[in-house]
Parts: C-alpha cells; structure tokens; sequence
C-alpha cells in the first residue's frame, strides 16, 4: 500500500507525472475573462478592471496575472486564433504600410485629370485612399438625363508617416535623447550692479545657519 502526501499525490509518482498534473489545472473565470480583456488593448491595469478585480490593486494584480505561466500560454492562444480570425499578420501590416509608402498618386486619375471613379481602383490604390467627398451632377438630356456621384476631392494616408514606420522596422532610425549642458556665463563681462545683485542672491546660499535660543 502506497503512502499518500498531504496534496493527494502518491509518494512513488514520478516528477513528470506530477508537473503534468498540475500543468493541466484550467484557470478560473475571472483569469479567462482577464485574458480576453488583455488582448483587446494589452492593457494590464485596465484589463484587470475590466475583469472584476479590486481597482485599488489593479497594477499588482496585472502583473501577478503575466507573470502566471498558464495566463501566458492563455493569452498567446487567444492571439493566434485572432490573427488566423481576421488574418491580420505581421506581414500583412508591412504590406499595407509599403502600399500607403510607395503608391504612385497618377494612378487615381484618367487621362483628362478627374478621378476615376472607386470601381476602376485596384487594392494598392483602394487601400492608400482615406475618404472622398463627392456630389450629385445631371449628365444628359432629356430622357436620357440621368444623376450619378462625382468625386470631387480625395484624402490619403499619411506617405511620410508610413515611410517612417517602414524606416523604423528596417531599423533605419532610432530615437536618439539629446542632452544640452547649459553653458555658465562669462562673469568678468558682468556690469558692477549685474555683479552686485548676483552676489545678493548667492548670499543666503552660503550663510552659516541661524541658532536658535535655548528653550525657544
């Protein structure tokens, strides 16, 4: 007969045996529904309040959560079946951005310089173009006269914001703090009151300190 340790586990089970045994313990609602709130805006803190923890330790709360192994591998599940959901990839958003970079604006134009209209556009131009304001215009005469849209003008993605996100994942710039030491003036060209009043503020700074009474 096999003893048995205080957690129910039999004393003769191997390490394997029982890292797999716990390994395969779920997480609880709040942490599953924690998870699903994370993915939405990897917002620790506020997934946490959105999950139902206390606000007061919402910060240590988050952190306690990342820092659990099966709140990860959760978390990391819940990102793939996202991505393979809305076939949103890293790939697809370097593709988006070089379409918004390098688009060639003559493309959305016919011969005699209007807009062609949105069904001639191919996905490149399509994707590059942020909004059009159009109107109504008459076209024909008589029984053939007939109201259809026009552009009248069109607005685009950012082409030097896409270009600088492309440039920063290609490693191409970096953010660089510059820091300024202040130069100190010259004193000899002080005038004798620029002196004078300079002295009267670095005087105090410089003043032995003031004793009180005994029994004050």
């Amino acid at each position: 007969m096999r003893r048995r340790t205080a957690v129910g586990f039999p004393v003769a089970c191997s390490t394997r045996q029982l890292s797999a045994t716990i390994d395969v313990m779920p997480l609880t609602e709040q942490q599953e529904r924690f998870c699903h709130e994370y993915i939405t805006d990897l917002n620790g803190t506020q997934a946490v309040i959105r999950a139902g923890y206390s606000r007061r330790t919402a910060s240590s709360q988050a952190d306690r959560l990342l820092g659990n192994a099966e709140v990860r591998q959760r978390v990391e599940q819940l990102k793939r079946e996202r991505a393979a959901r809305t076939e949103v990839s890293a790939d697809r958003v370097l593709l988006e951005l070089a379409r918004i970079a390098y688009f060639d604006a003559r493309t959305l134009f016919s011969p005699d310089g209007s807009v062609r209209p949105p069904s001639e556009w191919d996905d490149a131009a399509a994707a590059t173009v942020a909004g059009v304001d159009v109107e109504h215009v008459e076209v024909g005469r008589g029984r053939n006269r007939r109201r259809v849209w026009r552009i009248t003008k069109h607005r685009r993605f950012d082409k030097n914001k896409a270009l600088e996100l492309l440039c920063r994942h290609l490693g191409m710039l970096r953010d660089r703090l510059s820091v300024e030491t202040p130069q100190m003036p010259d004193l000899s060209k002080l005038t004798d009151e620029q002196r004078s009043g300079l002295l009267g503020l670095l005087r105090p700074l410089f003043a032995p300190p003031t004793m009180g009474r005994p029994g004050a």
